[in-house]
């Protein structure tokens, strides 16, 4: 947009969205009259920006030239920390409740989606009420975006489907991997994932401000340290995580520096108001991001020098640094469109499914190895069954019958008639070879072996 400091012409843009940053009026510690709006005593300030000095509330104004007539919405996403909107001096929305002292003030975290009709001049008078007594920074965190209703609705819910789709994707991934997964494989790196994806989601619902839009009376200082101890957690977890999975080594002092660094930080969110752990939120993700970038180098060996780690793995790890290195940008110095807030969940998603592809990967070959390794051993087992089953007929055989005529022994024809003392009756014979010692004495006993096997069959042909 160009034109003064006090307006902004937006011609030839035909309902197009279009993202309101740059110079706006500012009033300094003071509520204008929305529908009379001063001509002296503001000074430039630029959105989305942070207020300097000790200012507790104040006056946004901005004046659109050249607005087609029809219905157009205008998208407030982050003001800190309370707010009211006005178009035209008409009230159309707000955020808790503005105070010019801290008594009265409510803060609340909540996008708005406001339509109206132009159907008289070109101009359009936009006014945001601001007060902040809660949260260090005060301002305006992200641009708003002014644009034709069906158009900047579409843009809305693209933004809030996105963030709830971000949200199902970690605890989905949570989920399968902590259930699943872990049933058969219940080692310290799936419990890290898995709580650096848990971590993700909620810091994606906090920051996104899904927590407000569906529980609209949640505290928002609940919400604040839902949304900045996820931080410190997700980094641990990811730091455990890739040391685990791709065996990374890293100076224990490094690891004791980081970890007692990260522990001091989520005990000072839990304890302290915001005023406390937000000003610490920069130092530490660029700490962070440092340290991850050390593991990205460990990575990038891994892959090169030793061929240990998958090159998906090392361009999702790339992607979630460059992610979360330019979000930490945004945040120190304003994010001027309203989908870079999401760049660090985004790119952070990105490494997820990498991840959570290689595991799948691993635990399909580790499952396939199982079941080919337990068809192995249960062939094994049947063929060791038959063995056995058949040595054990063997044995009875054996304890049964004379193994050179295959006729009955002694035991066996003793507990037959004791078995059979009051069943049907049997007989039993005994006979003796006439002249057998003559076939011994002249053909050998291994003659007198075979004379005595082809009686024994002749005699078992003839009984029953």
């Amino acid at each position: 947009p160009v034109g003064s400091v006090s307006e902004l012409d937006i011609r030839g843009y035909e309902g197009r969205p279009m993202i309101l940053d740059g110079p706006w009026n500012f009033f300094p510690d003071t509520f204008i009259d929305p529908a009379d709006v001063p001509t002296s005593g503001y000074e430039t300030l630029s959105v989305p920006g942070s207020w300097d000095g000790g200012i507790s509330h104040g006056s946004y104004h901005v004046r659109l030239k050249g607005v087609e007539q029809g219905r157009h919405a205008l998208w407030i996403d982050t003001v800190y920390t309370a707010y009211e909107l006005y178009v035209d001096g008409r009230f159309l929305a707000g955020s808790g409740r503005i105070s010019a002292d801290g008594v009265g003030s409510v803060a609340q975290f909540s996008d708005n989606l406001c339509q109206f009709d132009v159907t008289g001049e070109d101009a359009v008078d936009i006014v945001l009420l601001v007060s902040n007594h809660y949260h260090p920074r005060g301002g305006i965190g992200i641009a708003p975006i002014f644009g034709a209703a069906p158009s900047v609705s579409r843009l809305y819910w693209i933004s809030t489907s996105t963030s709830v789709a971000l949200v199902v994707l970690f605890l989905v991934c949570a989920v399968i991997i902590l259930f699943f997964h872990g049933r058969l494989n219940p080692d310290r790196s799936i419990i890290m994932f898995s709580i650096f994806c848990i971590a993700l989601a909620v810091k994606v619902a906090s920051s996104n401000t899904l927590f407000t839009l569906y529980f609209p009376h949640i505290p928002i200082g609940l919400v604040s340290k839902f949304e900045y101890i996820t931080i410190p957690i997700a980094a641990m977890a990811y730091l455990k995580y890739a040391q685990d999975v791709y065996a990374l080594r890293i100076s224990t002092w490094v690891n004791l520096i980081f970890q007692s660094l990260s522990y001091g930080y989520v005990l000072l969110i839990l304890v302290a108001p915001i005023s406390f752990y937000n000003p610490l939120l920069t130092p530490y993700t660029i700490m962070m991001v440092l340290m991850m970038a050390l593991l990205l180098v460990l990575l990038l060996l891994g892959k090169f020098l030793w061929n240990k780690v998958s090159g998906m793995i090392v361009l999702s790890a790339v992607v979630m640094l460059l992610s979360l290195a330019l979000q930490t940008y945004f945040y120190d110095h304003g994010t001027v469109n309203i989908y870079l807030n999401q760049v660090a969940a985004l790119g952070t998603a990105f490494f997820v499914l990498a991840n959570f592809e290689a595991f799948s990967y691993r635990f399909l070959l580790a499952n396939q190895a199982a079941q080919n390794a337990a068809d192995v051993l249960e062939e094994k087992v049947s063929q060791r069954t038959k063995e056995l089953h058949e040595a054990n007929d063997r044995l009875i055989w054996s304890a049964s019958h004379d193994a050179l005529t295959s006729l009955l022994n002694r035991n066996e024809l003793i507990r037959t008639y004791m078995g059979r003392a009051y069943g049907p009756p049997f007989a039993t014979a005994y006979m003796d070879l006439d002249n057998f010692k003559m076939i011994n004495d002249h053909f050998t006993h291994n003659a007198g072996d075979i004379v005595l096997r082809l009686f024994g069959e002749h005699l078992q042909g003839h009984v029953r």
